[in-house]
């Protein structure tokens, strides 16, 4: 077991919000200490021991917390956790924290990249659906009678709105209720899940 996962194995993150003063409400969230807001979107799951703010992005477990915060290291940041909590771990440098802290680094920008792309494609498909669907209520106002059914019906906007309405509601279930195996896979297809441009 490497530094990293020794000291995420002995702390809570709870504990390391804690010691960095975030003052966490009730449903472990509070205002985002990396941008400027009035209402909390910064929040931390106990269960996963990771931080997320809905806000700005910003992710990761609580070494990357510390670093944020701190910034600094990885290895500084695990120092910083284990000597104020007292976990009594070996984080002295050596070769191979040095290897640690590159295959640290590298896990936590693919995490960064995987959230920024989850982030993004999630607000697309927001933003499509919500475009599909404001032509459809329009379209809907203008074409108020029975008689222009026909005319409705064969409407471009009213059959865009039919044929991807579900099928955007569909994809972003899975940015929602999707596991991160699901979400995964949906980027593998991105070609043809998110070519909503």
């Amino acid at each position: 077991m490497d530094i990293f996962q020794e000291v995420k194995a002995r702390s809570n993150i709870l504990q390391v919000c804690d010691l960095l003063g975030l003052k966490l409400d009730r449903s472990n969230k509070c205002l985002c200490p990396f941008h400027k807001e009035s209402t909390p979107s910064f929040s931390v799951s106990e269960r996963k021991q990771v931080f997320k703010c809905f806000g700005c992005g910003k992710g990761g477990d609580s070494i990357a917390l510390v670093s944020e915060i701190l910034k600094c290291n990885p290895i500084e940041a695990a120092k910083f956790i284990s000597q104020n909590l007292k976990l009594g771990i070996d984080t002295s440098y050596s070769r191979n924290n040095f290897k640690y802290i590159n295959e640290y680094e590298q896990k936590r920008k693919a995490r960064e990249q995987y959230e920024k792309w989850k982030n993004e494609n999630f607000i697309k498909l927001c933003k499509k659906l919500h475009e599909i669907e404001d032509r459809y209520y329009k379209k809907c106002e203008e074409i108020n009678s029975i008689e222009r059914a026909d005319e409705f019906f064969n409407d471009k906007d009213v059959l865009e709105y039919c044929n991807n309405v579900e099928y955007i509601q569909y994809c972003i279930d899975f940015f929602i209720f999707g596991s991160e195996e699901d979400l995964l896979w949906v980027k593998k297809q991105k070609e043809r899940w998110l070519n909503y441009e």
